[in-house]
């Protein structure tokens, strides 16, 4: 399962500023749902550096046995526009690694392993709806290309399986500014991969610095 809006700090942050961010975030389709966390820091509003991880169970079983992952997600996002009193949309580009390990009875019986390897580039489009001054509606739309390769491993030999796909998402963030150096954030979303729609939400803290 995969998310091209990722939780990235910098949408968050007015120009020029700097910031830690930690959010959960959970989803769910009718193939697996996934639970997660990520960390990141924006670089005044530039680039974004973050790391999630997460934990994914899937509906299908594998030789009758409940089948898992973990999934492990690097990412980069730069910022080419950022709204301001006369721009009101902003605009990003995230690039991915992901590295999924997965686990099951059926595995271990039969002493395999599987893996998956993928990289994903997206790019969002987002601008904010002032409420109060202390809160905002932030929509956003992304679109991601994924790619990823399976691998499973026996004792006599392997095989290897690719895929690519393209996630069509939108959500709309709730923020709260929980005071000058914070800010609260959540989102639900809903992403569209090809005949599979995914529901998720996801909620974090930006530590502005």
């Amino acid at each position: 399962m995969y998310s091209s809006l990722l939780f990235s700090q910098g949408e968050y942050l007015d120009k020029g500023q700097s910031g830690l961010g930690f959010s959960w975030a959970y989803s769910s389709n009718k193939d697996a749902s996934a639970i997660g966390a990520l960390a990141g820091f924006s670089v005044y509003h530039v680039v974004d550096l973050a790391v999630s991880a997460s934990s994914v169970s899937y509906v299908q079983k594998l030789g009758g046995y409940d089948l898992s992952g973990v999934a492990i997600s690097p990412s980069i996002t730069f910022y080419a526009l950022k709204r301001n009193e006369e721009e009101p949309i902003s605009f990003s580009m995230t690039a991915s690694y992901e590295h999924d390990s997965y686990s099951s009875m059926a595995l271990d019986n039969a002493n395999a392993t599987m893996d998956a390897y993928g990289y994903s580039i997206g790019a969002s489009l987002f601008g904010a709806i002032k409420l109060t001054p202390s809160m905002r509606l932030q929509p956003t739309v992304g679109a991601t290309f994924l790619a990823l390769s399976s691998e499973l491993k026996e004792l006599t030999g392997g095989t290897t399986s690719e895929s690519t796909t393209i996630l069509i998402e939108a959500g709309c963030s709730f923020i709260i500014q929980f005071d000058v150096k914070g800010l609260i954030v959540i989102e639900p979303s809903i992403g569209i991969d090809k005949q599979v729609t995914t529901f998720g939400v996801q909620a974090g803290y930006v530590f502005i610095l």
